[in-house]
């Protein structure tokens, strides 16, 4: 059952007003160039500062792309291209060349500016660490309990991840281990708590971000107070039944606002889609832009579907 209006007592609801004041002044203490290094340290990214690394490797994209607001041709790019995989290389950076004609995903564009790009890190650290994560990770987390071996997609009916959006997600994963992200902020909102807002406009069947954190036994969920749990792995058992808990360690995944669809005015925001994939026999939850996101819009997926 979908609970309807306040369901939580006046003892247990949440002073949203209180968090997003301190969640501001957080973010605003983080934003400061003395603490970019701990943005940087708790990202787990390989260089000790974002504006350096903007500079250094994503700034000759940015030249050209955003200049020309697209319309470049890749003599402009000191880069690879690989035009049987549609996408280049810019230093260790890898870009889609073309929009989405069909179902393949398309790997996001950084941030336009090294403003912009402070901005977002910034803001999915600083959230990150406002809700007490210990561990920032961009992959799932087995334990004892419910280790890798447990995830065997065969146990479920998960669609195989297609050989090319299975390129597009290898070069997804290389390029947030070096640290980059797609043009969005994590915001507090006094009415509804953590969002995700699109700092530019994003293309559609743009992959955005995995599911990432702990993976649990369902028999186990009720050791976790976590509202963000996802569905890894559906069998007809509880025991080997998988889901995501990012409570502890995770990404910014969790932060995106589920929608209810069953509301035909809540549907209307859905710009995200969430699916769940066999990659090597395993089930990855992947969530991919549903449709052109425009700048300034709140990214938000059906949580019934997947």
């Amino acid at each position: 059952n979908i609970p309807v209006g306040e369901w939580l007592c006046e003892s247990c609801r949440p002073n949203l007003t209180a968090n997003a004041q301190k969640y501001e002044a957080s973010r605003s203490t983080m934003m400061r160039s003395h603490k970019q290094a701990q943005v940087s340290s708790f990202l787990k990214f390989p260089f000790k500062n974002p504006v350096d690394f903007w500079c250094k490797e994503i700034a000759e994209y940015a030249a050209v792309v955003y200049k020309t607001k697209g319309n470049f041709s890749l003599k402009e790019v000191n880069g690879m291209f690989t035009k049987e995989n549609n996408f280049f290389q810019v230093g260790p950076i890898s870009q889609s060349f073309k929009e989405s004609t069909s179902n393949h995903w398309l790997l996001p564009s950084p941030p336009s500016s090294v403003e912009l790009y402070v901005q977002a890190v910034t803001s999915v650290a600083s959230a990150l660490m406002f809700m007490n994560v210990e561990r920032y990770s961009d992959n799932l987390i087995y334990s004892e309990r419910a280790p890798r071996e447990m995830n065997r997609s065969e146990l479920d009916t998960v669609e195989e991840m297609s050989p090319r959006n299975l390129l597009i997600y290898k070069q997804f994963k290389r390029n947030t281990a070096l640290g980059l992200i797609p043009p969005v902020k994590v915001e507090y909102d006094k009415a509804q708590g953590f969002v995700v807002e699109a700092l530019e406009d994003i293309k559609d069947k743009t992959l955005l971000v995995e599911y990432a954190g702990a993976v649990t036994r369902i028999v186990d969920s009720g050791q976790t107070d976590s509202d963000s749990l996802m569905v890894l792995l559906e069998t007809s058992s509880p025991k080997t039944s998988l889901i995501i808990d990012p409570s502890k360690s995770g990404n910014m995944a969790r932060f995106l606002s589920g929608v209810n669809n069953s509301d035909h005015e809540s549907k209307k925001k859905i710009n995200v889609r969430t699916r769940r994939f066999s990659v090597n026999g395993e089930c990855h939850v992947v969530l991919f832009a549903c449709r052109r996101i425009k700048k300034g819009e709140r990214l938000s997926y059906d949580y019934n579907a997947g």
